[in-house]
């Protein structure tokens, strides 16, 4: 089958010769042309609602339950969903968005499907595009016209460091009682700092 995205809706034709369709999900689709990407035998989708992913024959699920807040009309402009685009560089997924009030792409979401952890960052792409025959990622920049760069060599973007905050879900050792912390583990890439509330 062949799956269609309108902005609000998700379709499956099956049938090439009459055009025949199922619908996938009729309140969830795709933001853009360019704001569908696929991996591990599903298709992901940035809309204004969230990112999603179907297997192409159930409904929508979505992806960023944990991070629901961050797609409100508030956060980012739901009235340009044609600026959306996904892309993916090795074993994650990249979907970039406009803040709200702007016309370029300047938040990015990092999804690892398989590790089911996200992470918003501030390097964001006009378009993301997949090298032939390597691993690696490049990205069409939002802000410089005719600019590529190259995805994961650095922690620069242009000059700037690219910077990424996320607060976890809070966690109570011991049930809540009173407990003296002696060491916490973090796994990451990159230079961070972490406050302990």
């Amino acid at each position: 089958g062949l799956l269609l995205f309108k902005a609000d809706s998700a379709y499956r034709i099956h049938d090439s010769n009459t055009g025949a369709y199922t619908t996938i999900d009729p309140s969830i689709g795709c933001g853009s042309n360019i704001g569908a990407i696929n991996a591990y035998g599903r298709t992901y989708v940035a809309s204004t609602r969230g990112i999603y992913w179907t297997d192409g024959l159930e409904s929508m699920k979505e992806q960023t339950q944990l991070i629901e807040p961050f797609f409100h009309k508030d956060r980012i402009n739901q009235n340009r969903p044609d600026l959306f685009c996904a892309g993916r560089f090795q074993d994650r997924l990249y979907f970039s968005f406009p803040k709200v009030g702007e016309s370029l792409n300047s938040l990015v979401v990092e999804v690892h499907p398989l590790q089911n952890w996200i992470m918003p960052h501030d390097n964001a792409a006009s378009a993301y595009a997949s090298l032939r025959n390597t691993t690696e990622m490049v990205f069409g920049s939002p802000v410089n016209a005719g600019r590529v760069y190259n995805h994961g060599t650095g922690g620069a973007d242009a000059g700037e460091d690219i910077t990424s905050t996320l607060q976890t879900r809070w966690i109570e050792p011991r049930g809540g009682n009173l407990t003296r912390i002696r060491r916490v583990r973090f796994v990451g890439h990159g230079t961070f700092n972490a406050t302990i509330l």
